[in-house]
């Protein structure tokens, strides 16, 4: 499916999991969307949103 493939969908996914408190589930979403990004930036705010959810 192509959401498997789409970073953000997982990106998207991931925050929506962080704001109802759901932090080890988004961390997964975050690894996934990680997995699957190709821009530098948008790569940099997903680590810093997956290192947030691990603290």
């Amino acid at each position: 499916m192509w959401r498997q493939l789409y970073h953000l969908f997982h990106a998207t996914h991931a925050d929506l999991l962080r704001r109802i408190g759901a932090f080890q589930e988004a961390a997964q979403s975050y690894r996934r969307a990680l997995e699957l990004v190709t821009n530098d930036s948008e790569r940099r705010f997903l680590e810093r949103r997956l290192h947030e959810v691990q603290l």
